[in-house]
């Protein structure tokens, strides 16, 4: 398993854009991308402006080549 973490800081106003956006990939993209596993947003409880991403695939050369 590999996992990837990242970080988000979207404009004032685009959050529920780019949930919107993860859920497009979920449905369209993921399907295809050989050893993903899943992905996920957080929104942290202390910070209102940022988001936490977590995208998992089976191992770590995956990601880099298809992602």
């Amino acid at each position: 398993m590999y996992g990837s973490i990242f970080h988000l800081h979207p404009k004032p106003g685009q959050k529920a854009a780019i949930r919107q956006l993860f859920e497009q990939w979920d449905r369209e993209r993921a399907p295809r991308v050989q050893g993903f596993h899943a992905g996920y947003l957080f929104q942290p409880d202390r910070s209102s402006d940022e988001l936490i991403g977590v995208a998992i695939f089976a191992d770590r050369e995956l990601p880099q080549e298809r992602y």
